[in-house]
Order: structure tokens, then C-alpha cells, then sequence
């Protein structure tokens, strides 16, 4: 049994019989772990409001590498992001967005990338608002790296290139674009090709409209309800909030 010290993001916890806790850990070197805090809902010494959502924290915890949950011996506060949750609007994306993690991250596989570009996203909307068009950027960049993003640059039926004004067709089933050919056998929605085009470019630099990022929104949710066959109980705030 390996004790491990680590950087940790709280995505989420549970209760666990009268005073033990489950905790749901994003760390920064490995990934997702599911965690045992002993009398985390008792003991105040220990754990005080530590293994709560919205907080970075530093973890010494006992890994049981070949079954089980880990178990976690200490953990002090990095970073406090809890007063995300006086803004609603706030407190929903950051949801979302740990939410996605969550369910998306597979058990101890290292994700570097979306620990710090998590990390930044809660230091963001802890001093600022995020834009519609940000927290779409940020939903796109992080089913990237999890390895879930559409496929918005080839045909998901022939493997044709569709050049820019070409791309209209969008298949939620398919899980991608379609060309004037394959759209024949496969079912779609028609979409303006800005949008289409703008999905599959570079998300650094991504502009849209508002009425472009609405229907960006709708058709990442026909794609998710699909394919990733969950339901992200946060998701349909952060749509009503950029509607």
C-alpha cells in the first residue's frame, strides 16, 4: 500500500454510512481517484471543510493500487473557490465543468492538461465572469483531451475532407460532420457552416455570435445525450444561463 502526497481539485463527495465520506479527487499527477475519508463527516481536527466541491487541496492518501477505494490520511486547503457559489451562474459552469471531468476521466490516468486548465478555469470564475463563448471553449477543449470531442474536420462516414463552406451537415449519431454524399444514408441536422467551421478550427481563437455559440450549445448537447449516454444534471443550467 503506497502512500502518495499530491495537488488535488474536490469534484465531488458523498456520504458513506454515519460519519465516513467518499471523495471523488482529480489529482495532479494521477488523475481521477476515488477516495475513503474516515469520519470525514465527524472529525473537525482532520478534515474540517476540506474535502468539499471547489477546492484545490493537498492530499497524503493510501493507494490500494490492486482493489478498492484509496484512503485518505490528511488533507489541508490550497485554494478556496467556494464563493463561486453566491453567483448561480458561476456556481453552474464550475459544476458543469467538474462535473464533466467526473464522469468523462477514467480511474488514475494522468490528465496534467485538464488539472491545470480546471484549475484555471475556477481561478477565473472566482474573479471574473466567463462569456458564453468562453465556458464553450473551455467544454470543447476539455472532451479533446478526454478524447470525446466530435469530429468537426472529416466526413465521420467516408473520411473525405469537407472543405470550409462545405460543412453544413452535422450527425449527433455519427458523432460528426458529413459530406453532401454520406448526409444521403445518415441522419443529420443542417447547421450554418460558420458554425461547423469554426467548431473544427483552432479553439484558441474561436469567435462566434451569440446566436452561433446558442446553437453550438444545442448541438454539443444532442452530441453528449447520444454518445456519452449521461446525464450532466448541471448541463441544462449552464444552456438556460447562455440562452
Amino acid at each position: 500500500m503506497a502512500r502518495v502526497k499530491d495537488e488535488a481539485i474536490v469534484l465531488r463527495r458523498l456520504p458513506y454510512g454515519e460519519s465516513d465520506r467518499i471523495v471523488h479527487l482529480f489529482t495532479s499527477s494521477s488523475g481521477k481517484i476515488s477516495a475513503i475519508a474516515k469520519g470525514g463527516a465527524k472529525s473537525l481536527r482532520r478534515f474540517m471543510n476540506t474535502l468539499e466541491p471547489l477546492r484545490i487541496i493537498y492530499v497524503e492518501y493510501f493507494d490500494k493500487s490492486w482493489r478498492g477505494l484509496a484512503r485518505i490520511e490528511n488533507a489541508h486547503i490550497l485554494e478556496d473557490f467556494s464563493e463561486i457559489e453566491r453567483d448561480l451562474r458561476k456556481f453552474f459552469i464550475a459544476s458543469f465543468l467538474t462535473e464533466i471531468v467526473d464522469k468523462l476521466a477514467k480511474e488514475k490516468e494522468p490528465y496534467p492538461q485538464i488539472f491545470d486548465l480546471l484549475g484555471a478555469a475556477l481561478r477565473r470564475l472566482k474573479t471574473s465572469q466567463v462569456s458564453s463563448l468562453d465556458t464553450l471553449m473551455l467544454l470543447l477543449k476539455i472532451l479533446e483531451l478526454l478524447g470525446f470531442l466530435p469530429n468537426f474536420k472529416t466526413c465521420v462516414h467516408c473520411g473525405k475532407t469537407v472543405d470550409q463552406k462545405s460543412k453544413t451537415f452535422f450527425s449527433s449519431e455519427k458523432g460528426g460532420i458529413l459530406c453532401g454524399s454520406c448526409r444521403m444514408f445518415n441522419p443529420y441536422k443542417t447547421y450554418p457552416f460558420e458554425l461547423l467551421s469554426s467548431l473544427g478550427g483552432d479553439q484558441k481563437t474561436l469567435e462566434m455570435d451569440d446566436e452561433l455559440v446558442k446553437m453550438a450549445f444545442e448541438l454539443m448537447d444532442d452530441f453528449m445525450k447520444y454518445h456519452l449516454d449521461m446525464d450532466f444534471r448541471s448541463y441544462r443550467f449552464v444552456k438556460s444561463s447562455h440562452s
